[in-house]
């Protein structure tokens, strides 16, 4: 239960991570360097263990992670967003394809924080609205943007 937002300036994304039933708090949303020494924010959903294996391995800390067979076709791992604003969605095959538009949203909220951004809200904005209306955010909320 993740909710990331892209309003065209801010990444946002809550702390909440599950294990079952407890909630505890965690941080979905990073500022990395692509290879030519870029500026790039990302911002994971799903299982936690995998993130932090492909966060080590972009960092360059760590080897090209193995994804699980059955994490492969499924839902993707991480939005990305580049200097110039562009959003990429991050496969479970650790390939990156391009999505278009101003507004992005990722994870299990984001359908409800893309309404909101739409309605008026902000990146930030929008993840808590999703917190109050639900449990697919939760613990606040974590932002980056490029300033």
């Amino acid at each position: 239960m993740t909710t990331i937002a892209w309003d065209g300036k801010t990444l946002a994304g809550d702390r909440g991570t599950w294990h079952g039933y407890q909630c505890s708090t965690g941080r979905k949303v990073y500022r990395l360097r692509d290879p030519m020494g870029q500026p790039f924010l990302i911002g994971f959903a799903g299982d936690a263990g995998l993130a932090m294996a492909v966060l080590a391995w972009l960092r360059g800390e760590g080897p090209k992670p193995e994804v699980p067979k059955e994490a492969l076709g499924k839902e993707d791992l991480a939005i990305g967003i580049d200097y110039r604003g562009r959003a990429f969605r991050l496969t479970a095959h650790l390939t990156a394809y391009r999505v278009y538009g101003r507004l992005h949203t990722f994870g299990g909220g984001g359908e409800l924080a893309m309404a909101a951004m739409l309605a008026g809200a902000d990146a930030v904005a929008a993840v808590r609205i999703v917190a109050r209306v639900g449990n697919l955010s939760a613990r606040g909320v974590d932002k980056l943007s490029f300033r």
